[in-house]
């Protein structure tokens, strides 16, 4: 909604170039709308760019680890080696539930206890080539392993800078309210197309809001019954609260998600909590007329 009181100033630049200081305001607040455009297409391009190549690499190693697993334990049960057979028989499920540090432990104990037995394994399939083929699988995964984590970093730090920008924004636009007054009446139709365009910007706050989705660290499920509860960061919630006016608060539906239809712009601080999980609290930007996705993981004790 900013960008379409920024067109409208800039097809007015001879009404504005007269008002005192004017000029310097709308550069920052141009300025702003072109960052929260750049930070907004870099957060879409990414949103999901880093948890899929490690959920692909987590498939791949499951399978390629499975693989290996079945015909080593194959060959165990030929040659009664017990030993070697609880030291590699897995299950899909086995490894897929697994967390990532585990999974990897188990991919690698596989990889070694086959290599220990390469030259029998060669009639039931596994290579030096299989091998060399989970063992490349092994490393990728390893390396991305953090990389959500940085990636959540990440994007709080670009949720901090959009809570920054949509602020200093805010109180722009407020100083340009103060000095359009001076040409209310030498420039009536400008005044009434300037309110106009403030008007639009008012009352398309709080809609589309917010979608969320909580899950599990581990099994990538979503959790239900998780309780969120919200506190706005410039205190106008907690107001609202202390008036006696009804706590914003969710529950999560049964596949860990919960919508708000109608939340006031602006950024907040959401707390997350279910028993057997770690509270968690996550920065959540709510910007006018856009709908905000916010994905969380929770961590069990």
């Amino acid at each position: 909604m900013e960008l379409a009181l920024r067109d409208f100033l800039n097809q007015n630049k001879a009404v504005i170039s007269s008002l005192p200081g004017f000029g310097s305001l709308f550069t920052a607040f141009s300025d702003n709308i072109d960052q929260i455009q750049v930070i907004r297409e870099k957060q879409e391009a990414d949103k999901t760019g880093i948890a899929l190549t490690k959920e692909q690499l987590r498939n791949d190693l499951v399978a390629k680890t499975t693989d290996i697993s079945r015909k080593t334990a194959a060959y165990a049960k030929m040659t009664n080696n017990v030993v070697l057979m609880k030291e590699v028989h897995y299950s899909v499920s086995d490894l897929k539930m697994a967390a990532d540090v585990i999974l990897k432990d188990r991919a690698l104990l596989v990889h070694d206890k086959a290599g220990e037995h390469l030259t029998e394994l060669a009639e039931y399939g596994v290579t030096a080539e299989v091998l060399s083929a989970l063992k490349s699988v092994i490393d990728l995964f390893f390396t991305v392993m953090p990389k959500p984590r940085l990636g959540i970093i990440e994007k709080k730090q670009a949720t901090d800078q959009l809570a920054q920008l949509f602020t200093s924004n805010h109180a722009l636009v407020q100083k340009f309210d103060i000095l359009v007054e001076i040409v209310r009446l030498t420039q009536p139709a400008f005044y009434a197309a300037y309110r106009d365009n403030r008007k639009v910007i008012e009352t398309g706050k709080g809609s589309l809001a917010l979608k969320a989705v909580i899950t599990d660290s581990e099994t990538k499920a979503g959790i239900r019954g998780v309780t969120v509860s919200f506190a706005q960061q410039n205190g106008s919630l907690s107001a609202a609260i202390a008036k006696g006016e009804k706590r914003m608060v969710k529950i999560t539906s049964q596949k860990g998600m919960f919508r708000i239809k109608h939340l006031p712009a602006g950024t907040y601080k959401a707390t997350f909590n279910k028993p057997g999980y770690q509270e968690k609290v996550v920065p959540v930007t709510v910007a006018d007329n856009e709908r905000t996705e916010l994905t969380v993981e929770l961590e069990r004790d």
